[in-house]
Order: structure tokens, then sequence, then C-alpha cells
């Protein structure tokens, strides 16, 4: 039967190298003479590997090494995959293991807009917080920002860490009237997140027309 697994560094995050740890058990009162343990990633296979003889009772371990790709994985382990060992049971050989290494999430934490004189120019000051919620560092990123649709500025964000946050503006000036604010973070995917779908934030703001009128005659 298929004891565990585990795998070194626990910290491990997507992009490293882990090794992968699986101890079998001979749970039978006879010798398992070298069975072969097949490893499954996202069921696909990616290693096979040999055991000695097990004596009954006896739990042995094999490693393998393995780079993470994604966020979350399903890791199988079955050992004698050809059923060639006669064994008391053949329905318990296998087991599935759900990893989830750590890794980045990056959000917006909040975004605004402020005039400075409503009444003399139309320009506009946007504030975004780009945070990191993942437990792991997020590298170099963009935050892009949009007004009604067209892409106004990129700006790069610094490596963020678990919890750490960054703040960005933008100016420019706009029509007077109801627009619609976009704040993108991780704009160009340079960063592996836990969530890729929690990055944007939409908002409809409005600037104030100057309305000049004959206020008296004389």
């Amino acid at each position: 039967i298929i004891q565990g697994l585990t795998w070194s560094p626990a910290d491990a995050a997507v992009g490293d190298k882990v090794t992968l740890i699986a101890a079998v058990t001979n749970q039978g009162s006879g010798k398992a003479h070298e069975p072969r343990l097949t490893i499954y990633i996202d069921d696909v296979a990616i290693e096979t590997l040999d055991f000695p003889v097990i004596d009954a009772g006896q739990t042995v371990s094999r490693s393998c090494e393995w780079t993470i790709e994604a966020t979350s994985h399903n890791i199988r382990l079955y050992i004698d995959d050809g059923n060639y060992i006669t064994e008391s049971d053949e329905t318990n050989n296998e087991k599935t293991f759900i990893f989830t290494p750590l890794s980045a999430d990056l959000v917006l934490e909040s975004v605004g807009w402020a005039m400075e004189n409503a009444l003399m120019d139309n320009e506009v000051t946007f504030t975004a917080v780009v945070k990191n919620q993942g437990n792991h560092a997020a590298g170099p990123s963009q935050l892009s920002c949009y007004v009604d649709g067209v892409l106004l500025e990129s700006r790069d964000v610094k490596l963020l860490e678990p919890g750490e946050t960054a703040t960005l503006t933008f100016i420019t000036t706009v029509e007077a009237g109801l627009h619609t604010l976009k704040m993108v973070a991780d704009s160009a995917g340079q960063v592996t997140e836990s969530d890729e779908t929690n990055n944007e934030w939409e908002l409809p703001f409005s600037t104030m027309a100057p309305d000049v009128l004959v206020k008296s005659i004389t």
C-alpha cells in the first residue's frame, strides 16, 4: 500500500524544484518482490521508481525530483501498476494527494480618483493600492490604467512580499462627463498567482464641467 507522500522543501512555490518522497508499506504476511511505483501528476505519468524486496510489515521510501508548474496539482501514486505481484488485496494500491504550493495573489486593495480644481480644469489623479494577499512573494509586475476602455498607462510594480502593498498614481485630463476607470494588476501576466481572476477593479467616475452664465445686466 501507499503509506504516504512528502516533499522537500515543504515551503516550495510554483517554479521551484522539489523532491517527492513516496513511502510504501507491505502490510501483508509475505515478501513483496521488487514492486514498481508509478507517479502521476495530473494524470500524466512522470516517473517510475523501483523498490527492493519489501519484507512483511516493512516500509520503504523512494524519491524523485519534479518542478512545480501550477498552483495546484493532483499527485497519484500507484504501486504495482501492472499487477505483477499477487496480493491479498489488489484494490488498495493507489492513493491521490492534493499538492498546493505557496503562491502569490495580487489584488487591488483600493482604487480612487480626485480633482484638484474641479471648476478650473479636468485634470484627474487616479490612485491604486496593489496588495499581495498570497503566501509567497510576487515578483515585479505591471499595473495598467484604462479610461473608457483606452489604455492610459502601465506602471511598474516592485516585488511585493506577502501582505505588502504598493501605491501608484496616474494623472490625465478628461472631458467633462461620466467615465469608466479600470485598473488591472499584473496586466502583463508576469506573476503566477493562486487566483488569476481577481486582478481587476472597475468603477464609474464623473467630472464637473464649468457652467458660465450671465448673472445680471445693468
